[in-house]
């Protein structure tokens, strides 16, 4: 067996260095935005408020897994259909963004009505204060599953500098969003 590739190109590795430390660093920043908030309670507020943050963004979390699930499974679809059609792409697109976004309600309105009595069977009664910061985690779970959907066209698209640019964005918002919020509203604020 021979050792080294033959057609093994100096040219395209050297492309694919380059272009993928865009999505390389814009995953540093996604991780960072999905944690940064916890990071900031403790010293912003004090450690209750970062034990409630903890607790409701565990919660959350399990409610992401059902659209991230479905966008993993189109993803393939998506870039087949964006190297046969741009038209074909765009409607699967849209029709993704909606099944994405009735995922949110089917998740949300439920959440949203059943809070209470969700963090009673899973942390028991003691943390209802847990219940306010779930509430507006659920809300802002629209932002999330559509940004999972959007990651996948910035990727397809080759748009890594957008990518890049959109999470660092998001990042310093945070970031701001943070210093002004948590003093006044803790966990809620975050």
């Amino acid at each position: 067996k021979k050792l080294v590739n033959s057609n093994f190109s100096l040219l395209l590795t050297k492309r694919l260095m380059v272009s993928s430390k865009y999505l390389a660093i814009s995953a540093i920043f996604a991780a960072l935005n999905l944690r940064i908030d916890q990071v900031m309670i403790n010293p912003l507020a004090n450690s209750y408020e970062a034990g409630i943050y903890a607790a409701s963004t565990t919660l959350c979390t399990f409610f992401a897994f059902i659209p991230a699930s479905f966008i993993a499974v189109m993803y393939p679809k998506l870039i087949n259909s964006f190297g046969a059609s741009l038209d074909l792409y765009y409607n699967q697109m849209k029709l993704y963004c909606n099944i994405v976004s009735g995922m949110f309600y089917l998740i949300a309105i439920p959440v949203l009505i059943e809070s209470s009595n969700l963090v009673q069977f899973v942390y028991g009664s003691q943390f209802l204060d847990v219940v306010p910061v779930m509430n507006l985690q659920i809300f802002a779970s629209l932002f999330l599953f559509t940004r999972m959907l959007t990651s996948r066209h910035l990727l397809i698209a080759n748009l890594f500098k957008y990518s890049l640019a959109s999470q660092f964005g998001a990042f310093i918002v945070n970031i701001i969003l943070n210093i002004l919020l948590i003093p006044g509203y803790g966990a809620s604020g975050a």
